[in-house]
């Protein structure tokens, strides 16, 4: 939640959205339905304004792209989290580590 929060007010808005950035928004929706309001309010508030009022609205450069790669870390990192969870086999850890402290 921090680094979806900080990718945010770092990037602004409209560092989610799937119209322009759907490569990136594959890994940003791994986080959840916070990504998808997000993305709502983008393509309510930013991409439905005239140009006048979206020129003040989008992030520029670097600050958007380091507020997009946040997030997207944010939910590349629960997808292995995921990942880790589907994979996991139950006690086989501790009957392993019960083994080595044994001998």
């Amino acid at each position: 939640m921090f680094m979806i929060t900080t990718g945010v007010l770092v990037g602004g808005v409209d560092a989610v959205d799937h119209k322009n950035d759907g490569l990136w928004f594959i890994a940003q929706v791994c986080c959840g339905p916070i990504v998808i309001a997000v993305d709502t309010a983008t393509q309510f508030l930013i991409v439905g304004a005239p140009i006048e009022k979206r020129v003040t609205l989008v992030g520029l450069s670097h600050v958007n792209e380091i507020g997009t790669l946040f997030i997207a870390m944010a939910g590349l990192m629960n997808f292995v989290v995921i990942l880790d969870a589907l994979q996991a086999k139950p006690n086989t850890d501790f009957e392993r580590r019960g083994k080595e402290l044994e001998e």
